[in-house]
């Protein structure tokens, strides 16, 4: 699905999981070079996480608990949401956006770290 805006090339790419198929939820973590993050940061797309870092947290949990409750009895999710955990600060951008069919994504671009969290899911 497109959301509406086009990342550059990243230098490296960890597909944390990938479910596939009609409907594919994943969660990918992108690692830039300084120029490509300042096209990121150009984007008009993003919120600034500031002093709402407690509404990041909530958007990303409920992302958790939704797939896990689609995937029960599957403990790797979250092992691997500890392992990987989508990490931020007040400097950093998120974008979220949801579809009629409650297909939504969370990206969270960490300007530091230039590092780009991509959790989505469809139905």
């Amino acid at each position: 699905m497109n959301w509406g805006f086009d990342t550059p090339p990243a230098e490296k790419v960890k597909s944390v999981f990938y479910n596939g198929g009609r409907d594919p939820d994943y969660y990918y973590i992108s690692d830039y070079d300084e120029e490509a993050v300042q096209q990121l940061e150009q984007l008009h797309i993003w919120n600034k996480v500031g002093d709402n870092s407690d509404g990041i947290h909530a958007l990303i949990n409920g992302y958790k608990e939704q797939i896990q409750q689609l995937y029960q009895g599957h403990v790797r999710y979250g092992k691997l949401f500890n392992k990987y955990p989508v990490e931020f600060n007040q400097d950093s951008l998120y974008f979220t956006r949801k579809q009629e069919d409650g297909s939504y994504i969370v990206a969270v671009l960490n300007v530091d770290q230039r590092r780009l969290y991509t959790l989505e899911i469809f139905f």
